[in-house]
């Protein structure tokens, strides 16, 4: 994506990270180009659902990009979402984030050059991603942002089997 190579290079001068740098880079575009979280649109309602829409609409419209802070960053990805992109990139934890931290402001401003959100086809463009479907496999896509009620589900399965086992031995019991 020779479109975001000045990115990844000013990303590499940074942190000092050499090539990390464009595995990160390419993670946070698959996010935002993940269909099954709700493409770019939904990318950005995870700012805004963790109280950070204005601070990422500073990064849509134009003008002046407000930077995003370690701890936001936390709470936008989550720790689960963050320790997954330093794991694929080979960082740590902390280096992972600020990164994330300074790319994703960095990313969505080049994407949106006209305060415009793009998606479909316009948004596949700007991220060089092949029309053509088959071109990308599941295998080629980096993880995403966490699922919110995936994750929810994930705890309330085990939490009411385990209530409800509890239940079951309390009956027993009297």
């Amino acid at each position: 994506m020779e479109a975001f190579d000045s990115i990844k290079e000013e990303t590499r001068k940074k942190f000092g990270i050499g090539d990390k740098a464009d595995s990160l880079v390419d993670i946070i575009l698959a996010m935002i180009a993940d269909e099954e979280n709700g493409s770019f649109p939904g990318f950005l309602r995870t700012f805004e659902s963790a109280g950070l829409g204005d601070l990422a609409m500073t990064w849509v419209n134009v003008g002046a990009n407000m930077p995003i802070s370690y701890e936001q960053t936390e709470s936008v990805y989550g720790e689960v979402t963050l320790k997954e992109i330093a794991r694929e990139t080979g960082l740590d934890y902390k280096t992972a984030t600020y990164a994330t931290a300074f790319v994703t402001p960095t990313l969505v401003n080049e994407l949106t050059p006209t305060a415009e959100i793009p998606t479909g086809a316009v948004l596949r463009e700007r991220l060089q991603i092949p029309s053509d479907p088959v071109a990308i496999t599941p295998e080629s896509k980096p993880a995403g942002f966490q699922n919110t009620s995936d994750n929810i589900i994930k705890i309330l399965i085990p939490l009411s089997i385990l209530a409800l086992l509890i239940a079951i031995g309390y009956s027993f019991c009297n």
